[in-house]
């Protein structure tokens, strides 16, 4: 069994090149128009389980592929978005982001370290591993 990660569609956000973490920002029409293009290509290959972030971002990316492949979701909260504290909604070439994210072990103001995020999401991964019998190179 394979597993397939995939992000979500483009937000506003994205598209302005802002910091977006755990601002519940909605996907643009091309962010919907992404996640459709992706299920054409998801429904050719076998998937078991849809798991998501609670973002709603995240969710209707996730509720456009099950649709398109007949699959219940699951919203998983340690999934979330990195926590940016307070670099959330800013500028991403700001210079004092882009000097945070050099000291990634280190957590953001506010916010929390990707080591943090690194953590949630291995968690997860080793749930699914064993409930699911997937193979992890």
């Amino acid at each position: 069994m394979k597993l397939y990660v995939v992000r979500h569609g483009q937000t506003e956000w994205n598209h302005e090149n802002r910091v977006c973490g755990r601002t519940d920002v909605q996907l643009t029409a091309k962010g919907e128009k992404q996640a459709e293009e992706l299920s054409k290509i998801l429904q050719l290959k076998q998937i078991n389980i849809i798991i998501t972030s609670p973002l709603s971002r995240a969710v209707k990316t996730a509720e456009i592929l099950s649709s398109a492949i007949n699959k219940d979701i699951i919203i998983d909260n340690r999934l979330i978005e990195q926590d940016y504290g307070v670099f959330e909604g800013i500028n991403r070439d700001n210079e004092n982001f882009k000097e945070a994210k050099r000291h990634f072990p280190i957590k953001l103001s506010g916010g929390e370290s990707i080591l943090q995020v690194a953590q949630r999401i291995f968690n997860i991964l080793d749930e699914i591993k064993g409930k699911y019998k997937i193979r992890m190179f």
